[in-house]
């Protein structure tokens, strides 16, 4: 039910702007009522925020685990490109700034969960900041992407991110690569597997 609103609000989105969008347009067009809407979002913020967990959860939190830096933010952009109408819209200061906080804190909590669950490393004052500072640093640079129009590809953007993880921590993360996300032809079908099976995620 979440992919069938935010795929009713996307159409939305691609005619009308974001502030001129009711919940009552949403509801009508992904042919639910208002109270099932609100048992799965709470607001039309909120399904930014549960599309960029999503992101997230598939890609970057991935880093270190079963991919490597480059193909997790391969991943979780290719996320957000497919869904782009999302990310070009206009957005409010409040907004924008909790989209931040979501990637901030979604990016983060992932690394550090996956530095002392998955590789048994003590998380320090140092790797703290390092990791709390590439979150924003990061989340800033794929924001500045989508308001350009994300014109950057995907791959060539993900190869960027990886390339700014300070060494230390990237090699404390470090995976070979060992998934074909970078041949195109395989991108819309992974996205689409990917984002399939995410209709329980909250």
């Amino acid at each position: 039910m979440k992919l069938t609103i935010l795929h009713a609000f996307e159409r939305l989105l691609e005619e009308t702007a974001y502030p001129d969008i009711s919940i009552d347009d949403i509801c009508g067009t992904a042919y639910i009522s208002k109270p099932t809407f609100y048992r799965y979002f709470k607001s039309k913020d909120n399904i930014f925020h549960w599309l960029t967990r999503l992101g997230f959860q598939h890609g970057v939190a991935e880093i270190g685990r079963s991919y490597s830096w480059e193909e997790g933010y391969l991943v979780s952009l290719l996320i957000a490109y497919r869904y782009r109408v999302f990310y070009a819209a206009p957005q409010s200061p409040e907004l924008f700034s909790s989209l931040m906080d979501v990637g901030w804190n979604c990016q983060s909590d992932a690394i550090k969960e996956t530095l002392v669950k998955y590789r048994g490393i003590q998380i320090s004052e140092k790797l703290s900041y390092q990791i709390e500072s590439l979150a924003r640093a990061q989340c800033h640079m794929a924001r500045r992407w989508a308001v350009e129009g994300m014109a950057i590809p995907p791959a060539t953007m993900a190869e960027y991110l990886a390339s700014s993880a300070p060494y230390e921590l990237h090699d404390l993360l470090g995976l070979e690569d060992t998934h074909d996300t970078h041949d195109t032809r395989n991108e819309q079908s992974l996205v689409s597997h990917l984002v399939g099976h995410s209709g329980s995620l909250t």
